[in-house]
């Protein structure tokens, strides 16, 4: 067993990706009074010793339940960070993790994958049939 992480932050849903070099995780580390988590990612070198650390979400949303496309080059996470769209008359508040989100590592593209008025729960990224 191996702390990777050395500060008084609270960091949650470790997620590894697929070739264990990098795990995805949430955190408030910027800011440890806050009840708002972020999304990280903390790059492992071939020992498994941790490296360096991205701040990969900023703003007020929350985020979680993480995951990593079967390639490793997207992480897959739920967020509130599209706001209440049409789910307000159904509940006396929005769902937290409202949404699902991916971002492209290699050049910070963000992608929403839903856009409706239920709560999207754990994500999961298959591989396509015949992917290696």
């Amino acid at each position: 067993m191996r702390r990777l992480t050395g500060d008084h932050a609270i960091s949650l849903f470790p997620s590894f990706s697929p070739a264990s070099n990098q795990i995805a995780f949430v955190s408030n580390r910027d800011n440890l009074k806050s009840n708002i988590f972020d999304v990280y990612l903390l790059d492992l070198d071939a020992n498994g010793a941790p490296g360096k650390v991205r701040r990969i979400t900023h703003g007020e949303d929350q985020h979680g339940h993480l995951q990593y496309s079967y390639d490793g080059k997207w992480p897959i996470f739920a967020s509130e960070r599209g706001g209440i769209t049409d789910e307000q008359p159904l509940a006396p508040a929005h769902q937290m993790y409202g949404e699902l989100y991916a971002y492209r590592i290699k050049d910070g593209t963000m992608v929403r994958l839903t856009d409706n008025k239920w709560e999207e729960g754990v994500p999961s990224w298959e591989a396509p049939l015949g992917a290696k």
